[in-house]
C-alpha cells in the first residue's frame, strides 16, 4: 500500500506494423523489455515514441528512446515530469476542480472523469491515491491554489476524502464522533501542544487560504488532518477525535466563525493581518461561548453547514511548560557544536523559508539516527509512546530526544541532520525541544535489545544522502557501510510508513554508491 515510488511501465497503446508473423513476437518482447527506470520517486509521461527498425532491434531502440526523455532536463512537449505522486497529484487534483483534464494529453487515463461533477471526479482520484492526498493538498496550499480546489467540494465530499484517506494510513475513522453529539471539551494542554508544534508561518498561510472561499466545519476537519498528520501523527493515531476538534476550530476559523461578532477577529481577516495563534484563539472560542464538539446541525437549503453554539469550560491561562533542564542541556549542545574542530556541513536552503517549495536533499555524516526509528518502533516503547501522546505528539520529538541522549552532541548539533528532523518535528529555531519521559528506563530498554557495543554514539556513524519528498524521506548509502550486527539487531531495516510518524522511511545500501559526492 505505501510503496509510492513508480516501479513500472505502463503502454496505453501500442501499434505494430510488421508482418503477421512478428507482430506477436514484437508484442512479447516489448513486454519482456528493461525498460528504463527514473531516478528516486520522480514519474514521467512520454506522450509518443516512434522507431522503424529490424525486428530484432526494435525493443533496444524503444528502450534507448524512453532513456533519452528521461535523461533530459527539460523533456519538452512530448513528455511531462513530476519529481514525485504528490506533485503529480496535487497538480491532477487542481486541473480536475478547473474542468481541465481533457486540455492536457498526460491525464488521459482520467479523461473519463471529465464529464462528471468535478466533486466526483476529485472524490474518484483521491480513492486512487490516498496516502498522497494530504501532502498533495498541502503543495496547493502553498502554491496558493487550495482555495479553487476547495470550493468544489462539499462537507460530504469532505467527510468521504477524510474517511478515505485515515483508512488507507493506518488511523482511526474519527469522522462518526467528531460529527456526533458527544462533548469533547478543550483541552490547554492539548491546545499548548498543537501550538508549540505546528509552525506558526504554515498555521497563518492555511488560514488566509481557507478564508478565500465558504468554508464548512467539514472543509475544517480534512485540513485539519492533514495538518496532524504532518506535524501531530502521534496524537491523530491515538485521539482523532479531540486532534482534529481542538484543530478545526481553533486553529481554522469556519464560516460563522468570520461571520460572528468578535470584530476584532473580523479586523484581522479584513486587514490580513497577522492572526492570532492558537492559544490566543482558543480563548477567543472560549470567551464566546464555543463548545469544542461538533454535531450535526440543519442548515438552510444552499448553505454551508456551520457548527453551532454552546458553552465550554476553559481555562485560557495556559501556563508555559518547564523546559529549565533542557534549556540547559540544549545550551550546552550548542556551545558544544561552536567549539567543535568539525567544521560544520551547510545548512540547506530549504530550511529558511516555508513558503517556497523544495524537496530537501543533503549529505549526512550522522545518517545513523534513523536506525533509532527502530528501535522507537518495538512494542514496549510504543505502549510508552502511547501514554505520552498529549505532550510529544509525534515520532520526530521522540527521534530527537533519543538521539540527543545518546549521540554527541559536537557531532550532532553540527550534521544537517539534526536541523531537519527539528524541522519535521515542528520546532520552531526559537523553540527548544521537549524532553523525553523516562529517559533512564529508555536507554536500559535499549541496552537490552542491542547491548553496549551497538547502544552508542558509534550507531549514529553512517555516510549518507537524505533526501526528501512529500512521499518519502529515503537515506542512501554505500552497501560497504552496511554492518552484520547492525542488520542481525534489526536496527538497519527499511522502517516503510510509520503512522505514529506520519511518513515512509526508506533506508538503502546500494552497491558501488558513492553519498556526499556534492561535499567538499
Amino acid at each position: 500500500m505505501f510503496s509510492r515510488s513508480p516501479t513500472s511501465t505502463r503502454i496505453h497503446t501500442l501499434q505494430v506494423r510488421a508482418p503477421q508473423h512478428l507482430q506477436s513476437q514484437l508484442q512479447r518482447d516489448l513486454a519482456l523489455a528493461d525498460w528504463p527506470e527514473t531516478s528516486s520517486e520522480r514519474i514521467i509521461f512520454i506522450r509518443r515514441l516512434e522507431v522503424s527498425a529490424d525486428a530484432d532491434e526494435i525493443t533496444e531502440r524503444l528502450c534507448a528512446l524512453a532513456r533519452q526523455h528521461i535523461e533530459r532536463l527539460d523533456p519538452g512537449s512530448n513528455a511531462k515530469s513530476f519529481s514525485c505522486q504528490s506533485t503529480m497529484l496535487a497538480e491532477l487534483l487542481l486541473d480536475a476542480a478547473r474542468g481541465d483534464l481533457v486540455r492536457h494529453w498526460y491525464w488521459r487515463k482520467w479523461h473519463q472523469y471529465q464529464h462528471q461533477p468535478r466533486s466526483a471526479a476529485i472524490r474518484q482520484i483521491c480513492e486512487e491515491f490516498p496516502a498522497s492526498v494530504g501532502h498533495a493538498l498541502s503543495i496547493l496550499c502553498q502554491r496558493n491554489q487550495v482555495a479553487q480546489f476547495m470550493q468544489q467540494l462539499s462537507g460530504d465530499d469532505c467527510v468521504a476524502i477524510l474517511v478515505t484517506v485515515a483508512a488507507s494510513l493506518g488511523y482511526s475513522h474519527p469522522t462518526e464522533r467528531i460529527m456526533g453529539s458527544a462533548h469533547h471539551p478543550v483541552s490547554p494542554e492539548i491546545l499548548q501542544t498543537i501550538n508549540r508544534h505546528i509552525p506558526h508561518p504554515l498555521a497563518e498561510q492555511w488560514r488566509r487560504r481557507v478564508s478565500l472561499f465558504q468554508c464548512s466545519i467539514e472543509h475544517c476537519y480534512l485540513i485539519a488532518f492533514i495538518l496532524a498528520q504532518q506535524f501531530l501523527p502521534l496524537m491523530l493515531l491515538q485521539s482523532p477525535d479531540e486532534t482534529l476538534s481542538v484543530l478545526g476550530l481553533t486553529l481554522l476559523s469556519p464560516a460563522d466563525i468570520q461571520q460572528d461578532k468578535n470584530e476584532q477577529f473580523a479586523e484581522y481577516l479584513v486587514n490580513d493581518r497577522c492572526l492570532p495563534d492558537i492559544s490566543e484563539r482558543s480563548e477567543k472560542l472560549a470567551g464566546e461561548g464555543f463548545d469544542a464538539s461538533p454535531r450535526s446541525v440543519q442548515n438552510e437549503p444552499g448553505t454551508a453547514p456551520v457548527h453551532p453554539r454552546a458553552s465550554i469550560s476553559l481555562d485560557s491561562r495556559i501556563p508555559p511548560p518547564s523546559d529549565t533542564t533542557y534549556s540547559e542541556r540544549h545550551a550546552s549542545y550548542q556551545r558544544a557544536a561552536e567549539e567543535s574542530e568539525n567544521a560544520p556541513l551547510a545548512l540547506p536552503e530549504w530550511l529558511n523559508s516555508i513558503d517556497e517549495i523544495s524537496y530537501p536533499q543533503f549529505f549526512s555524516r550522522r545518517a545513523g539516527v534513523f536506525f533509532l526509528l527502530n528501535f522507537l518502533n518495538r512494542t514496549p516503547i510504543q505502549n510508552l509512546m502511547r501514554d505520552q501522546w498529549a505532550e510529544l505528539p509525534n515520532g520526530w520529538c521522540w527521534l530527537l530526544g533519543l538521539a540527543e541522549l545518546l549521540e554527541r552532541p559536537e557531532l550532532f548539533c553540527t550534521d544537517p541532520v539534526y536541523h531537519f528532523i527539528r524541522a519535521q518535528a515542528g520546532l520552531e529555531p526559537s523553540m527548544l525541544s521537549v524532553p523525553l519521559p523516562d529517559q533512564g528506563r529508555l536507554l536500559e530498554t535499549g541496552r537490552e535489545f542491542y547491548g553496549d557495543e551497538l547502544w552508542n554514539s558509534d550507531l549514529f556513524e553512517l555516510h549518507a544522502d537524505i533526501r526528501a519528498t512529500p512521499d518519502q524521506i529515503t537515506i542512501s548509502a554505500a552497501i560497504d557501510s552496511a554492518s552484520v550486527e547492525l542488520r542481525l539487531a534489526g536496527l538497519d531495516h527499511t522502517p516503510g510508513w510509520l503512522p505514529w510518524l506520519g511518513q515512509v522511511v526508506r533506508i538503502n545500501f546500494e552497491p558501488g554508491y558513492s553519498p556526499g559526492r556534492s561535499q567538499p
